[in-house]
């Protein structure tokens, strides 16, 4: 990856629906996105073997002046 995601921008993890080979278990998802900064925000069925996984950049603040309870200060 080149660059840096902007505040609001998402980033679709596509993986193997349940049952088919390389699958992979949502809460090892959540983990991984969580470490890199990224919360799970959608998911979407990308074909009949297919799902899509929506990261949105986690932000210091949510909403004008609310620090995120995730938050390091």
């Amino acid at each position: 990856m080149c660059g840096l995601l902007e505040d609001g921008g998402t980033v679709w993890l596509m993986t193997p629906k349940t049952g088919r080979d390389g699958y992979v278990e949502p809460s090892d998802i959540n983990e991984a996105a969580q470490t890199a900064g990224l919360a799970q925000t959608k998911s979407i069925s990308a074909g009949k073997d297919w799902t899509g996984g929506g990261m949105d950049v986690r932000g210091m603040y949510e909403g004008p002046g609310r620090l995120a309870a995730d938050a390091v200060v």
